[in-house]
């Protein structure tokens, strides 16, 4: 009986320590300890549905589609304005574009001044030890737009055009050779690639071909609209695109791959978040700027060591992005810098329905269309501008957008707009709190490397208007003027 008892309590400990295996070997691992290193990578004109992760059929974006395995995927990334300057300052500040005022690139020959009142995120790390490294590729994001603030080194191009994303890697990865402090660093890497006139160079240029399997994409996700001008325009400019994004996540795949070889991989963050999208004819429109799905819904993923890998489903901001980082990793007086921003955790659960706000830029005016503004929930979709009819959205089962059917929902119309009203107040107050939304003269160089970009002069915008003039189609307000923003 004795030895009965004895190998049944050798059983049941062999089972125990079995589960508590299984358990450990299942589990998300726990973080390592002490400050992680944090990667920021962002993917400027980036659409979230022409990549892998997110569906689409093409083989565009395998480094980012490996990454998203084990990182947190937001399948809902809605940028505050799709315009690059505007939503960086955006994610690095917590705020949207009303509260630290930088409602463009430029506006007029002037450049924005920074909110004096706001602490960027890498100011903050920077008071905590951290190297902080910067590399960008294109004139709208340089350290004097007030990106540069806690940035230890900041590495851009001086040349008017922007810079291929092969060079932004190499730049990066030689500074992350030369490294010799221990400190925790922030790299911070900015690609630019899939942004007009989508030119990726050689062997990317001419990789993919139309075929009908895309050509029913188009077709079907309402690309192919508009005059035969606008339609040939949409399919030119369709394989040009995803060569540009394809030419991006392989060198976006050389940093991961390098960063994957450092002994402190284990506990290393590595984001990548898009600034906005592209419209590539879908609403007729080809660039960027708008409040259309299309041009404000943008990838957005984080790896972060200790966390599991899984996909959220509702809508997230910009604004999102670090308040939801330091929600998942210990760093020192968190709250000195979560106190000014409008982001939050989206991590923790709420069971108050969020609604993400999103506007126009402000250079629209220049193309005399109203200023528009969205907010965006679970189901809905709401659009408003200055002097245009409202305009609603059933998104779960109109995801693209296409009809409007505020007369069919009236209440939720007034509701959404209701809300529309009350978040502007807030946030032009905030906006004088903080003392944003200031001009200064911006320098020549600084001009003309955002002229060569089609920000400040009008050439770009004159070339397309041309081209459709000569197609026979009116330059009406809703109309693209280009493929600038």
């Amino acid at each position: 009986m004795r030895n009965t008892t004895k190998t049944l309590l050798l059983a049941f400990s062999a089972a125990i320590l079995g589960v508590l295996a299984w358990f450990a070997l299942t589990a998300p691992p726990s973080p390592p300890e002490g400050p992680p290193d944090i990667v920021f990578v962002t993917f400027d004109t980036t659409r979230a549905d022409r990549l892998g992760a997110y569906g689409y059929f093409r083989p565009t974006s395998p480094a980012f589609d490996a990454l998203a395995e084990e990182s947190v995927l937001f399948e809902r990334h809605i940028v505050p304005m799709a315009t690059t300057l505007p939503s960086h300052t955006s994610m690095f500040t917590g705020t949207f574009p009303l509260e630290h005022g930088i409602e463009a690139n430029a506006w007029e020959g002037k450049m924005f001044t920074p909110a004096p009142g706001l602490t960027y995120f890498t100011e903050y790390l920077a008071g905590l030890g951290y190297d902080t490294g910067a590399f960008i590729s294109a004139a709208p994001v340089r350290s004097n737009t007030g990106l540069g603030r806690g940035f230890a080194v900041f590495n851009a191009d001086k040349q008017r055009g922007p810079r291929d994303a092969d060079k932004t890697t190499d730049e990066a990865l030689g500074w992350l050779e030369s490294r010799t402090d221990d400190a925790p660093m922030f790299l911070w890497v900015h690609y630019y690639d899939p942004h007009p006139p989508y030119r990726a160079p050689k062997p990317y240029n001419g990789h993919f071909e139309m075929n009908e399997e895309m050509t029913a994409y188009l077709e079907s996700n309402s690309f192919l609209v508009g005059s035969g001008h606008r339609t040939k325009r949409a399919l030119k400019y369709a394989n040009r695109y995803d060569e540009e994004v394809l030419f991006m996540d392989t060198q976006f795949g050389r940093l991961m791959k390098r960063l994957e070889r450092r002994p402190q991989w284990p506990n290393t963050v590595v984001v990548v978040a898009g600034d906005h999208g592209e419209g590539l004819n879908q609403h007729r429109q080809m660039g960027h700027g708008r409040v259309w799905a299309e041009q404000l819904h943008s990838p957005l993923s984080m790896r972060i060591p200790g966390v599991e890998a899984r996909r959220v489903a509702e809508p997230v901001s910009t604004v999102d992005i670090f308040p939801t980082l330091l929600g998942q990793i210990d760093l020192p007086d968190e709250e000195s810098w979560l106190s000014q921003v409008s982001g939050r955790d989206v991590l923790v659960h709420s069971d108050e329905e969020r609604h993400v706000f999103s506007i126009s830029s402000m250079r629209r005016y220049k193309f005399g269309e109203d200023r528009s503004w969205a907010i965006s929930s679970p189901r809905w979709k709401y659009m408003e501008s200055d002097r245009g009819k409202p305009k609603l959205f059933d998104v779960k089962v109109d995801p693209l957008e296409l009809e409007n059917v505020i007369g069919k929902h009236p209440e939720v119309g007034a509701e959404m707009a209701t809300r529309i009203s009350e978040i502007k107040a807030v946030q032009y107050a905030r906006r004088e709190q903080v003392g944003g939304g200031g001009l200064r003269k911006a320098s020549d160089e600084m001009i003309e490397a955002l002229e060569a970009l089609g920000y400040v002069a009008a050439a770009a915008d004159k070339e397309v208007v041309a081209e459709e003039k000569a197609a026979g189609e009116a330059h009406a307000p809703l109309e693209d003027t280009g493929t600038f923003e």
